[in-house]
C-alpha cells in the first residue's frame, strides 16, 4: 500500500492518505472547529434514536467507564455517536469529550463486534476536526489545543485499518499556542539556505526569555521557539512586510538540530509551524 503524502492549498492540513481515500485540497493543521456529528451521522446512514441506554451499555461493558467522568445529569451521554462505519450492522461507538485523568478534550473510537463488545481501537487526546471512512478505514484528524502548563497545539492524523485492526499514526503538527496565524496561499516547497530562527510573530523580539508557564521548557529568548539550521526543509504558506522586514509564515517537516521549544514523538511524521525572517536585519 502506497504513501502519498499530498500538501493542501488553503488551510494548511498535512495528510498522508494510506489507501483510496479522497486527497483533500486542504492540508489539517493550524484548522479550528469540531466535526459537525449530526452531519456526518446523517450522511452515514446512522439510525436516529435515543442513546442514553447505548451509551451507559458501553460503559459498563468496556474499560471506557472508568476514564469518563459520569456526572449525576449525564451530561456526557451527549458526548457519545453511534455510526456503523464499515456496514458490517453493528454501531459503533465514538466518544468525544471530557475524561476524568486527563484535561481538555480526548477521543475514543470502539469497534463494535459479533458479541457486542466495544474494544477501545483509538485513544488519542483532542477533539475531532476531520472524520472520514473508507471501505478500508477510518481517517482521524484531531487537534489538541494547549491546556493547564502545557504551551503547545497538536494536530494529529491517524489511520485505522479495518482488515488489520490496526492503528497508524501519520503526521503531527505542533505549534505554540501564541502563535499569530496568518490567512494562507498555496503552500511553496523550501530549503533554509542560510541559519534562522523560528517564531511565533512577525517581529524581532529577542528579549525578555520566553515564558510559556511550562517547567521544562528551554532558556529561549523573546518570541523565538526553535534555532533553525540550513538544509531544513519545509512549505512557505504566507508572507509579511513588517517595519522593512520580510516574513514567512512556514510549516517546516523536518525536526531542527538546535535549541527548540517543541516535543517530538517518534511515531509520527512531525511538522512545526512558525514565522521566518526573509530579508531585513536580522535579530543577535
Amino acid at each position: 500500500m502506497k504513501n502519498c503524502l499530498t500538501f493542501g492549498l488553503v488551510l494548511l492540513v498535512l495528510t498522508a492518505p494510506l489507501w483510496g481515500l479522497t486527497q483533500r485540497d486542504t492540508v489539517p493543521h493550524l484548522v479550528t472547529g469540531i466535526l459537525d456529528w449530526s452531519r456526518f451521522k446523517k450522511e452515514m446512514g446512522a439510525p436516529v434514536f435515543q442513546q442514553n441506554d447505548m451509551a451507559i451499555y458501553v460503559l459498563r461493558k468496556d474499560s471506557l467507564g472508568e476514564l469518563i467522568s459520569q456526572e449525576e445529569n449525564a451530561a456526557w451521554i451527549k458526548d457519545f455517536h453511534f455510526v456503523d462505519v464499515n456496514k458490517d450492522r453493528y454501531l459503533d461507538a465514538f466518544y468525544c469529550g471530557a475524561t476524568k485523568a486527563r484535561g481538555g478534550y480526548h477521543t475514543y473510537f470502539m469497534r463494535a463486534d459479533a458479541g457486542m463488545n466495544y474494544p477501545i481501537k483509538l485513544s488519542a487526546p483532542g477533539y475531532v476536526h476531520s472524520l472520514k471512512a473508507d471501505p478500508k478505514g477510518l481517517e482521524f484528524i484531531l487537534r489538541a489545543d494547549a491546556v493547564a502548563k502545557s504551551y503547545l497545539h497538536r494536530i494529529s492524523e491517524y489511520y485505522y485499518f479495518y482488515s488489520e485492526d490496526s492503528l497508524h499514526m501519520g503526521w503531527q503538527l505542533q505549534m505554540v499556542s501564541t502563535t499569530e496565524v496568518p490567512f494562507m496561499n498555496s503552500p511553496k516547497p523550501f530549503t533554509l539556505a542560510i541559519p534562522n530562527q523560528l517564531r511565533t510573530t512577525p517581529k524581532l523580539q529577542n528579549e525578555p526569555p520566553v515564558d510559556y508557564d511550562q517547567d521544562d521548557k528551554y532558556d529561549g529568548a523573546g518570541n523565538i521557539v526553535a534555532v533553525l539550521e540550513s538544509g531544513l526543509h519545509g512549505f512557505k504558506l504566507a508572507e509579511k512586510l513588517v517595519e522593512g522586514n520580510l516574513w514567512s509564515f512556514v510549516i517546516l517537516t523536518d525536526t531542527p538540530r538546535g535549541k527548540h521549544i517543541f516535543k517530538p514523538i517518534s511515531k509520527a511524521n512531525m511538522a512545526y509551524a512558525g514565522w521566518i525572517l526573509e530579508q531585513g536585519k536580522a535579530g543577535k
